[in-house]
């Protein structure tokens, strides 16, 4: 068998497909030289790629691992990354995770000087700076017609922040419904008065 040193793993963009991702690595001890979003990526001669396929079961697997051995804290970077537009993102995750698994453990996250956690750090800073401008700077409009009565603002984020800065904003509206809405990646955050959830959109309604 022909053996690559130069593996590249494409994943579907989500939390779970980069869980899944990580988890193959380990499976078929390999070292991918990039875990990048299909549609982002552009291979190096002679680079093999390998499509991951998002498995739940292993995602789950590979989260209450992150979580037993290197804590909370390290798994929520894993999660803001998955949300990162950064292309890199997927990448650094999985060299952080190998390494807090590997040698790290729960002190990982602490260890900003290690070439595998610092570009982890400037990722979830970058994250959680652009959910703080989305925070501030979100605009609502009130809709109220015969059968509306809501509130709605379009943002478009770098990063995938609406999972990250609902719970904000449903605090804020209370039992009022509301919509927020990405444009550049066509999906909203819809709380109904009692709970929320993301959703992407069946027709343009949201681009009129």
């Amino acid at each position: 068998m022909e053996l690559y040193d130069d593996v590249a793993y494409v994943y579907d963009g989500s939390l779970e497909g980069l869980l899944s991702a990580i988890f193959c690595a380990y499976a078929h001890h390999e070292d991918p030289c990039d875990v990048v979003v299909e549609g982002a990526f552009q291979p190096r001669l002679s680079q093999r790629i390998s499509r991951i396929e998002t498995d739940v079961h292993a995602a789950q697997r590979v989260r209450a691992g992150i979580q037993r051995t290197c804590g909370r804290q390290a798994f929520r970077a894993v999660l803001k990354a998955s949300l990162s537009g950064d292309e890199q993102a997927g990448t650094v995750a999985y060299r952080f995770v190998r390494y807090a698994m590997d040698e790290g453990g729960k002190s990982a996250v602490s260890n900003i000087a290690h070439p595998s956690v610092a570009p982890m750090h400037a990722i979830v800073r970058s994250v959680n700076q652009e959910c703080e401008h989305i925070r501030q700077f979100a605009r609502f409009s009130h809709l109220k017609g015969n059968d509306m009565d809501l509130w709605f603002a379009r943002i478009r984020p770098r990063d995938n922040v609406i999972p990250l800065v609902m719970e904000h904003f449903v605090a804020r509206f209370n039992i009022q419904p509301f919509l927020l809405y990405d444009e550049g990646r066509r999906l909203v955050g819809v709380y109904d008065g009692t709970s929320w959830y993301q959703a992407m959109p069946d027709a343009d309604l949201f681009l009129d």
